[in-house]
């Protein structure tokens, strides 16, 4: 008998369509001026993910490092935000028979957002800005035993963002919150089936801090943490389209750590 890491994936029907999205970044990439700041660079970024069953005991973790690429371009009134991150991390778990299993999942994660300033009076170098973005999350579990096969896995989150920046001596301190809303996650088990899933919406809580370190470069940081709460159960359907099971996505929280430099183009 063949086995596949105790938890279960999905892949969904998007009401969100990304396209759309794509749309709204060329919209507001047509509003901006010549004079636009860019900044953009390198970054390190942790990650960890841990599930857990319906008894709130673990069932598996990922974690480790990913390279990132962080892009940003800004007006005095519109923001548009971007993040690239893809390598190998750990995994640890078990399999469907409770067997303890590691191996390596390789990671992608992509995230663009575009914000608004809102039009409120404030002291200066303060803002608090409000939009739309979306994150893209590919989990690709390899196979680390013969007799183990792999799992794929695919999240697509729309979110709403609200952020404020609040400078300090020296530092600007950056707090925000996004609600992750129609989030979708999508699975494939090599050969024996898929599934699409809705996951429920969440919140994800950030906070970060910029400190210029030279003419047009900062160093910043950024911390974030989301809990998303367990699925309901779809079909697991095999190739024919014939339902061999039922699928959920156990709760899980999320933590990332970002450290980078960004350069200013002006």
């Amino acid at each position: 008998m063949r086995h596949s890491p105790g938890h279960t994936k999905v892949y969904v029907a998007k009401r969100f369509k990304v396209k759309h999205l794509f749309y709204g970044f060329l919209l507001a990439l047509s509003a901006f001026p010549a004079r636009a700041e860019v900044q953009i660079g390198p970054a390190l970024q942790y990650f960890h993910l841990e599930e857990r069953d319906d008894d709130g005991h673990f069932l598996d973790s990922e974690k480790g490092f990913l390279p990132t690429i962080d892009l940003s371009m800004q007006t005095e009134s519109l923001v548009v935000k971007a993040s690239f991150a893809k390598a190998d991390i750990d995994y640890s778990g078990q399999l469907q028979n409770g067997t303890p299993y590691s191996t390596d999942t390789e990671t992608t994660l992509f995230d663009i957002a575009v914000l608004y300033k809102l039009p409120i009076a404030w002291k200066a170098d303060y803002a608090l800005h409000a939009g739309m973005g979306y994150a893209f999350w590919k989990r690709d579990i390899t196979s680390s035993r013969e007799n183990v096969l792999p799992l794929y896995e695919e999240y697509r989150n729309p979110y709403l963002n609200l952020s404020a920046r609040i400078p300090l001596k020296n530092i600007a301190l950056n707090l925000g919150i996004k609600h992750h809303f129609n989030a979708e996650m999508a699975l494939e088990i090599p050969d024996t089936g898929r599934a699409d899933l809705d996951l429920p919406d969440s919140n994800e809580l950030i906070i970060g801090l910029d400190y210029n370190i030279a003419a047009q470069w900062t160093l910043f940081s950024q911390y974030s943490y989301q809990l998303v709460s367990r699925s309901q159960a779809f079909p697991l359907k095999n190739n024919a389209g014939e339902v061999i099971g039922l699928a959920t996505e156990p709760e899980h929280d999320l933590q990332k750590f970002l450290i980078g430099v960004k350069y200013a183009f002006k």
